[in-house]
């Protein structure tokens, strides 16, 4: 087996082995490398279908955060959107931040709505 093949098993089997509460997987940041791969990584590389969650970086990032938080910025611009359901959308963002931060999104984004890129740049 090559080095890059050893490595690659090596960190499935770590991965696979380490099961935290609520049944996410806790993983390590990548380094950039995909450990030989010839493809690039997909979704569940990442979080097989039959996992809810993962660890990254100590926070619990659920299924879905990317897609929920593109949801209530819909929300937020929407002409039909009242102020409640506004705020509903800002607050919903803000509750996922720490997800998208521990995921490395926000390294990589720079978002068009200044509310939103707001929302993202604060550290609370």
């Amino acid at each position: 087996m090559s080095s890059s093949a050893e490595a690659a098993a090596a960190a499935v089997t770590e991965t696979s082995e380490q099961q935290s509460v609520g049944g996410g997987v806790a993983v390590k940041p990548s380094d950039g490398h995909n450990n030989g791969a010839k493809s690039g990584i997909k979704p569940s590389d990442i979080l097989p279908d039959n996992v809810n969650s993962i660890m990254i970086n100590g926070v619990e990032v659920r299924k879905g955060s990317v897609a929920a938080v593109v949801a209530n910025i819909q929300q937020l611009e929407s002409a039909n959107a009242t102020e409640e359901s506004k705020q509903a959308a800002i607050d919903a963002i803000k509750s996922l931040v720490p997800s998208l931060r521990a995921q490395g999104l926000l390294n990589h984004v720079t978002f068009n709505n200044p509310v939103v890129q707001a929302l993202m740049a604060a550290r609370t």
